[in-house]
């Protein structure tokens, strides 16, 4: 895929990477939002430029923001993106893994714990494209402690991944879709700012399986920043 090298290569400065994250990432009341930093200033910005440069042919004289879908509120502020990926109306299920299957129970039954009202938990994938292909993304930007295992988040992230390939496809138009849902691909993109990149050698740890994703789920893995061949120096 062209714009893993591409993004890859944009990333590719760990020093600017983690500073600029550092400095953008807004403070919640979870702690500072480190993945909504990376993937505005480092993924759509990288993509919006890829489709520009690269793929201009797809655009057939439209702008790039015409085949983006952000949850990013700023990239939508900002004409990054033209809507939200978000699939409202919710899925039975949710995305993350080990869900206590007693809660989903209740919250169908419209007795949720945390006094959510929705019976369906919403769709809400980071980014996704529709050209040159329809992919929805799942990003991580992961930074966390020695202490716990990488494994943990890249399993997470992977069914993630799997999740948003496991929605039915939905016309443009229906339940709250105004780009419909029937992506071709998913991919889960995240990067590793670790100092010993525990992340991608939990990913390099199941090479003799990756190409399994791809060829049995249409999922796609980017871990970040690759480790791009040296170019060749003139002789």
């Amino acid at each position: 895929m062209g714009i893993k090298n591409y993004i890859g290569r944009a990333v590719a400065d760990r020093d600017l990477v983690e500073h600029t994250v550092r400095k953008l990432a807004k403070k919640t009341k979870d702690g500072a939002n480190w993945e909504e930093a990376f993937v505005y200033e480092f993924l759509l910005k990288n993509v919006h430029s890829y489709l520009l440069n690269i793929e201009k042919d797809v655009l057939g004289g439209r702008q790039p923001r015409d085949f983006i879908l952000a949850e990013s509120t700023r990239a939508k502020k900002e004409g990054m993106a033209c809507g939200t990926p978000a699939k409202s109306s919710g899925h039975p299920f949710n995305k993350t893994l080990g869900r206590n299957p007693g809660d989903l129970y209740l919250r169908w039954r419209g007795q949720d714990r945390k006094g959510r009202t929705a019976k369906f938990a919403p769709v809400c994938p980071d980014v996704a494209l529709l050209a040159p292909y329809r992919i929805v993304f799942e990003c991580k930007y992961f930074n966390q402690r020695a202490a716990q295992p990488a494994a943990l988040p890249l399993v997470e992230g992977l069914f993630q991944a799997f999740f948003y390939r496991a929605v039915p496809t939905f016309a443009p138009g229906t339940t709250g879709l105004k780009h419909g849902w029937d992506y071709e691909y998913s991919c889960f993109l995240a990067y590793d700012a670790t100092q010993n990149q525990r992340l991608g050698r939990a990913w390099d740890a199941l090479e003799e399986i990756h190409k399994r994703f791809w060829d049995e789920s249409n999922i796609f893995v980017i871990i970040l920043p690759l480790l791009l061949p040296t170019p060749l120096r003139p002789v």
